[in-house]
């Protein structure tokens, strides 16, 4: 991004969504207003963030990430840096840590659990089924 990699990601699928509409695929952002966060102490504005670069780098290294994805991306981007523990601010202005839930298998983009747990790199979750975002959607 232009202001660099912070490590500190953003809800964006949820706050800030864009859709990419033929036939020329340009960036259209979808608004998104305060009134529309049904719950705002349980929707995640940031969150401490990371990821896994594997297409700059003949080996795959650990770098911030400016994007929280939530669960259903199948892209664990969740840090737990503090000690296997990271921050999440919510939309209510409160801030709690969290220990990221770790994913195991293969899940998308072809990727392996093995890649992320040694960096405590996982999901945001509440419920135990990351196939949903609740504490990222705007219910």
């Amino acid at each position: 991004t232009a202001l660099g990699l912070t490590g500190f990601g953003y809800n964006y699928a949820y706050l800030s969504p864009s859709t990419f509409a033929p036939p020329d695929w340009t960036e259209t952002p979808i608004p998104v207003n305060g009134a529309q966060v049904g719950d705002p102490a349980g929707t995640v504005v940031f969150g401490t963030a990371a990821r896994i670069n594997n297409w700059e780098f003949p080996d795959p290294r650990l770098e911030g990430n400016a994007y929280l994805e939530p669960p259903s991306s199948e892209y664990p981007s969740f840090h737990g840096r503090h000690l296997g523990v990271g921050l999440v601010a919510w939309a209510d202005g409160h801030v709690m840590a969290f220990r990221p839930v770790l994913r195991t298998g293969s899940f998308g983009y072809g990727l392996d659990g093995t890649m992320f747990r040694p960096h405590e790199l996982g999901e945001l979750d509440r419920d135990g089924d990351l196939s949903t975002d609740e504490l990222f959607d705007l219910e």
